[in-house]
């Protein structure tokens, strides 16, 4: 590897540190904000989002959290509804090795699916770096995506791996203090309503008939359940609520 110092200036490297030093003392989603705030000193993105899943013995992930940054809320709802974790060129090339990745590079590996990139078009999220760390056990991963206007250059290739590792533990903190505050957010009565009806297996449009209302408002329902939850799919949003309490069977 070069010498640190014809990659970055003094000034990248003390800000590197500063950063590093933030990251030790985080402990709060604003903390986080803070952070990537510097980190955009030194790395000129456009948008930013953590992420945090359980992973099944395959590798699979089973669910995720994100600690969003500067994402389009519609893009992230589109992606948990449509499951493009399972089409994303990005999430499974880093859950398979969890490197440092160059998206063009990684793109150029994998057969894409085009509703994911049409719609990655649609958002301007087409290029970037992502980078990712797992557990031991490979129980749970991390993926951290910076998406903008960035060349593959060398400068930012040394920042990212010298800074991502603290980067990762500071935000999985963040996340975790998150999640106590979201477990502690009720959903409202119609949201009970409709998902008492999901976990008995009612479909949208018996729910809608039961409840005299719109499938387009059930559906509205279940995606404000969902994001409350952090839940992928409906089978685990009803899991997370029984888990928590807030629904009973029967």
């Amino acid at each position: 590897m070069d010498r640190p110092e014809i990659i970055i200036s003094k000034q990248d490297a003390l800000t590197l540190l500063e950063i590093i030093q933030d990251c030790l003392s985080c402990e709060s989603p604003t903390d986080a904000c803070n952070i990537m705030n510097k980190t955009r000193s030194l790395i000129d993105f456009d948008k930013a989002v953590y992420g945090l899943a359980k992973l099944d013995n395959n590798g699979n992930i089973m669910n995720f959290n994100t600690l969003n940054f500067s994402y389009p809320l519609e893009w992230l709802t589109i992606y948990r509804k449509n499951m493009f974790h399972k089409k994303d060129p990005i999430a499974l090339e880093n859950f398979s090795n969890f490197k440092l990745q160059y998206w063009a590079d990684t793109y150029k590996k994998y057969e894409i699916d085009k509703e994911f990139y049409n719609t990655s078009q649609d958002f301007k999220l087409i290029n970037g770096y992502a980078t990712g760390i797992t557990n031991q056990f490979r129980t749970e991963g991390c993926l951290l995506s910076f998406a903008g206007d960035l060349k593959d250059h060398p400068r930012h290739v040394y920042i990212l791996n010298n800074l991502s590792p603290h980067l990762h533990s500071a935000f999985k903190r963040a996340l975790f203090i998150e999640d106590k505050h979201k477990s502690l957010l009720r959903i409202s009565i119609r949201e009970k309503e409709v998902l008492c009806w999901v976990s008995q297996g009612k479909t949208t449009w018996d729910i809608s008939q039961i409840l005299e209302i719109s499938e387009r408002t059930v559906k509205f329902h279940v995606n404000n359940i969902m994001i409350k939850l952090d839940a992928v799919s409906r089978p685990q949003a009803v899991a997370i609520a029984l888990t928590k309490g807030m629904i009973e069977l029967g």
